[in-house]
């Protein structure tokens, strides 16, 4: 778990195609030609969902690690 450090996430430059970088426990990094975006990748009702969790620098703030598990608590409770 954590496996992006910051330098890591700052060094990661956009290309012409988009790509993942994998922080860990369903947790990436989209890297855009655009921007960077913290994505959240996790399965519901047995198929693959995508949660983004927000841009950078703005998410980068908060650390998205402790935001990804609101996808599970959502479905617990309902």
């Amino acid at each position: 778990m954590g496996q992006l450090n910051e330098l890591q996430i700052k060094a990661a430059a956009p290309c012409d195609k988009e790509y993942l970088l994998a922080d860990g426990d369903g947790l990436y990094l989209r890297v855009r030609p655009t921007g960077k975006v913290w994505v959240y990748r996790y399965k519901r009702h047995g198929k693959e969902a995508k949660l983004s969790l927000g841009a950078l620098p703005r998410s980068w703030r908060l650390p998205p690690r402790a935001r990804r598990r609101v996808p599970k608590q959502r479905e617990k409770s309902r």
